[in-house]
């Protein structure tokens, strides 16, 4: 899609996108891990492989 940049800069991201960009990433990172999500993971693995456990 080929932008005009002088017609670009006189929309707003809504108009740019549509209504529904927030409710679309929203549904997107709804299900994905965070940092602290994936760390405790790890960690949870090291500790029970440490142990001898799996």
């Amino acid at each position: 899609m080929l932008v005009d940049f002088r017609l670009a800069s006189t929309l707003t991201t809504q108009t740019f996108n549509g209504d529904d960009l927030a409710s679309f990433a929203d549904e997107l990172v709804a299900n994905a891990k965070t940092f602290v999500d994936k760390y405790r993971e790890d960690l949870n693995q090291c500790i029970m492989k440490r142990l001898g456990k799996k």
